[in-house]
């Protein structure tokens, strides 16, 4: 059985320190890991049973250092997603089991895989000790575990060395030629760049206007340090992707960064999908839907796996018009991320855009689940629900989506849902704040005409409507959105689709 311990001779104070947390690793470990097994089972993995879920690194240290058990996970996961014939459980439905006591069975069980990875980390002056532990979900067989010890300077060797091990314990008969698939070549970078980096990371995943900001300075701060981190300029140019849905920001004033970002990142490392993924948001901002077609195929050949571009490309297909290769997409996310509240969510708006109302009930009610404060399930509950005519239950989850996502957006939802139930005072009132909002802080147009809509003032919904292809707003979805039943059958309802190039 491969052994990973790789530790330098240290005076011996610092051997000492260092077993020591070796020590309280492992005893964290099987403190988490309390099912797991001590004999190794005769057979590990069949070849079709290629599967495992890296679960979130447990810090060891001070709460300020959380970002590097968080980072770590995600390069694990990364670098575990580069192996032929392995399926790793994306990142979001891992991180549903983070700071939570499980069962390898209830593991199995969810996510649907033969092996599970935990760990921990501890870092101590300039050291990094990273513990882990392999184990089998479906019977509790313990498999592997190691333990790695290294400077800051050599932070990014570690989840390289980890996925090698892995794949080795796992066995070269299911995966083409064994660990040296993990393709990712071990690159000495300065410790800064790679520990602002994993900062990036940290505060990217959690998808809100201040931490987003937060990630753009730490990628361009780890591009500074070291100009050749092609994946901090992938990290950055998906910050900027995500600025429309996440801070509202408007699509023209990131085009030209998404672009810079995502093609340097693809002349220092063609290999990764993320990127092209990015330019394909950005030709969509530009109605330019061939280019978007392109960009999304190749990122998706890349990264086959890539729960947001297959949600990301569902998106396309619909605003194209393609419903029924957006039920694809979206089945492939749900599968490969079996806990994502996102992806769950997703289905239910696909039903929900084709009038199956009930069916998109239950998958919202079931994202709700997974997640209660989830933001966009909320949303498309309340539209459901109008949909059916259940004006209280529709304007309460609209009510709980903009507490969970305040913004212009989710108030022109609810402004719609006013309307539409016959509350027009206050319907009213969310169109006169909107439109006595400073110019230096301007509302979304499509929030406005949202509440037009539902107002039935047609006139004035296409005047806004007009604006928001201006602003290239992708949050409308003219051949997909239950908004725009109400206007389809008016002859300048083509000419909104002739302006972004869909017909």
């Amino acid at each position: 059985m491969p052994a990973a311990v790789i530790i330098r001779r240290q005076p011996r104070w610092k051997r000492t320190t260092a077993w020591f947390a070796v020590l309280v690793m492992a005893v964290a470990l099987a403190v988490i890991l309390y099912l797991s097994r001590s004999r190794l089972p005769s057979t590990i993995f069949a070849a079709n049973e290629a599967s495992i879920a890296v679960l979130p690194l447990v810090n060891l240290s001070d709460t300020n250092e959380e970002f590097l058990s968080d980072g770590l996970t995600d390069e694990l996961i990364n670098s575990l997603r580069q192996v032929p014939g392995l399926q790793v459980v994306p990142r979001t439905s891992a991180f549903r089991f983070k700071a939570k006591t499980f069962d390898l069975r209830e593991i199995d069980q969810k996510l649907h895989v033969r092996a599970v990875l935990v760990g921990t980390v501890r870092k101590f002056e300039n050291q990094l000790m990273v513990a882990v532990q392999l184990n089998n979900a479906e019977n509790g067989y313990h498999l592997w575990s190691g333990s790695y010890e290294r400077d800051s300077a050599n932070i990014g060797a570690i989840a390289p060395e980890i996925a090698s091990a892995v794949t080795n314990v796992l066995g070269a008969g299911l995966l083409r030629g064994g660990s040296q698939n993990v393709r990712r070549v071990l690159v000495s970078r300065n410790s800064g760049a790679h520990e602002n980096y994993l900062r990036g990371l940290f505060f990217r995943n959690r998808y809100n206007i201040d931490s987003l900001n937060k990630a753009i300075e730490y990628f361009k701060q780890a591009i500074a340090e070291d100009p050749s981190f092609a994946e901090a300029y992938a990290g950055l140019a998906d910050c900027y992707a995500m600025a429309r849905p996440v801070a509202s920001t408007p699509p023209l004033d990131v085009v030209s960064k998404i672009k810079a970002a995502a093609s340097k990142a693809i002349e220092l490392d063609g290999t990764l999908g993320e990127p092209h993924i990015d330019l394909a948001v950005s030709a969509e901002y530009e109605y330019d839907w061939a280019a978007a077609e392109r960009e999304f195929k190749k990122g998706l050949e890349l990264s086959p796996d890539d729960v947001v571009g297959h949600l990301w490309y569902a998106w396309y297909l619909a605003l194209v018009g393609r419903r029924d290769e957006v039920l694809t997409q979206r089945t492939i996310a749900a599968r490969l991320d079996p806990v994502s509240p996102s992806a769950v969510e997703s289905l239910g708006d696909y039903y929900a855009a084709v009038g199956r109302f009930d069916a998109a009930v239950e998958q919202f009610r079931s994202a709700l689940a997974l997640e209660p404060n989830f933001g966009p399930a909320h949303e498309d509950l309340g539209e459901a629900y109008l949909a059916q005519g259940k004006c209280g239950n529709a304007i309460e989850e609209l009510r709980l989506a903009n507490e969970a996502m305040p913004g212009p957006r989710r108030l022109g939802d609810l402004g719609y849902g006013y309307a539409v139930c016959g509350h027009t005072a206050e319907a009213q009132r969310i169109l006169r704040d909107f439109l006595n909002v400073p110019q230096r802080r301007p509302v979304p147009a499509f929030a406005i005409a949202q509440v037009y809509m539902g107002l039935g003032d047609k006139d004035r919904a296409f005047l806004w409507l007009e604006k928001a292809i201006d602003e290239r707003d992708l949050g409308m979805g003219l051949n997909w959105d239950v908004w725009f039943r109400s206007l389809r059958s008016d002859p300048r309802f083509s000419g909104l689709l002739h302006r972004m190039k869909l017909a």
